[in-house]
């Protein structure tokens, strides 16, 4: 029954929606990692339900639309993701969040875009997502909150870093594999 399970973590196995659904009734889960596996959409949306602040379900098949109702998700995972413009949508009425990782996702400066209502993220990692250029920096640039940025191997430019200069309280920026040239 595991009624009083706070916290869950299958890597790499073979739970399919089915499955999912069977942890709906877990209703003290806090934090859920279903990484590498083959949830869909339809899948995940009966755990929107439950009280998660951490989701986490990197390198499964998501599109990002299903957690539009995952209102209580402070950190989200969908990293490996096959990401589409109506996911980063839903993603972007998630006020609640503080992180997000879309690392691998192949987003686009109109889908960051999408995230410029985020005014609680305080982690933001983009990394590896080569379509990204200094147009999604003016995005984020509205991210106030902003304490940590992840855009490594971006085809951004140090002319667009000019663009962020207006996050005060980002401590933490990581460019490398972008077009900013080398500081000697």
């Amino acid at each position: 029954e595991l009624s009083t399970l706070e916290q869950l973590t299958i890597l790499g196995g073979n739970i399919t929606d089915e499955g999912v659904a069977q942890l709906a009734n877990l209703a003290k889960l806090e934090s859920l990692r279903l990484s590498h596996s083959s949830i869909t959409d339809q899948g995940i949306e009966p755990l929107t339900k439950l009280s998660l602040t951490i989701l986490n379900l990197e390198g499964c098949r998501l599109s990002g639309t299903a957690v539009r109702d995952a209102v209580s998700v402070a950190e989200l995972n969908l990293s490996r993701n096959p990401m589409t413009l109506d996911g980063c949508q839903s993603i972007g009425k998630l006020q609640q969040l503080e992180a997000i990782f879309l690392n691998y996702t192949d987003l686009s400066d109109e889908d960051v875009a999408e995230l410029k209502e985020l005014k609680n993220l305080k982690h933001l990692n983009l990394n590896a997502n080569g379509k990204l250029t200094d147009s999604c920096l003016e995005t984020i640039g509205g991210m106030k909150q902003l304490e940590w940025l992840e855009i490594n191997g971006a085809n951004i430019t140090g002319e667009g870093l000019a663009s962020i200069r207006v996050l005060t309280n980002l401590k933490r920026l990581n460019i490398n594999d972008t077009l900013v040239p080398r500081i000697d």
